[in-house]
Formats: structure tokens, C-alpha cells, sequence
């Protein structure tokens, strides 16, 4: 029972902050470089995988919490 709980816990916490860094990530760092160079970010950014990447994580932070 202790080993579930450590491990469930590192999972909630190791999600956590990929979700939160990520997210972070995202909207302070790349999107206004982007922006900023004039690129348009549709077709320079792989959103459907970033997304994808956020909600596994966001439901294993959920899950495990």
C-alpha cells in the first residue's frame, strides 16, 4: 500500500509539473516570440501534438491526485 501511494504520488506530481511548465512554456515564451517575428503560428506550431501532450498529462495529474 505504500509503494501505490509513493508512486502515485510521484505520477501526480511529475504530471503536474509538466502540465503547469508546459502551459507556462507556451503562452509566456513561444507564442509571443512568434508573434514577434511575424510568423503565423497555425502553421508553425504543432498544436495538435502540444495539446495532445497537456491533456495526458492534465488527466494523469487528476487521476493520481
Amino acid at each position: 500500500m505504500q509503494f501505490v501511494m509513493v508512486v502515485l504520488r510521484l505520477a501526480h506530481i511529475g504530471a503536474g509539473a509538466f502540465w503547469v511548465g508546459s502551459g507556462l512554456m507556451l503562452v509566456l515564451v513561444i507564442l509571443p516570440s512568434l508573434r514577434r517575428s511575424g510568423a503565423e503560428v497555425g502553421q508553425r506550431l504543432p498544436m495538435a501534438q502540444i495539446s495532445q501532450a497537456m491533456a495526458i498529462s492534465s488527466l494523469i495529474t487528476t487521476i493520481a491526485g
